[in-house]
C-alpha cells in the first residue's frame, strides 16, 4: 500500500494598501483596519505620490518617482489584492 502525506500552510491574503503618505486620515484608518485583519502586518500601506522627498535622494541630481517607488513596495511585498483609499491611486502609481 502506498502512503502519501502532504503538508498544507495557510497564509493570510496580502493585502496591499494604496494611500498618499500625507493623508494621515487615510492612513490611520487602514492601521485600525490592519489590526483586526488576519495577517494584518503583512498588509503592506504603498505610498502613492509623483515626485519623492528629498530626503530619499542618494544624489542632489537624482529625482525619485513615486512611480519606481510603488513598483519597489509591488515587487517586495506581492500583494494578492490592491485597495485604494481615494478613486484614481493605482492610475497614479502607474497600476491600470
Amino acid at each position: 500500500m502506498l502512503d502519501l502525506s502532504v503538508d498544507v500552510k495557510l497564509r493570510p491574503t496580502r493585502i496591499g494598501l494604496l494611500v498618499k503618505p500625507k493623508d494621515k486620515k487615510s492612513v490611520r484608518r487602514f492601521m485600525q483596519i490592519c489590526t483586526c485583519l488576519w495577517g494584518g502586518m503583512y498588509n503592506p500601506m504603498i505610498p502613492v505620490f509623483r515626485k519623492g522627498p528629498a530626503e530619499w535622494r542618494s544624489e542632489p541630481w537624482e529625482r525619485v518617482r513615486g512611480y519606481s517607488i510603488a513598483k519597489g513596495y509591488l515587487e517586495f511585498f506581492e500583494p494578492d489584492v490592491l485597495v485604494e483609499a481615494e478613486t484614481g491611486l493605482s492610475r497614479l502609481a502607474g497600476l491600470d
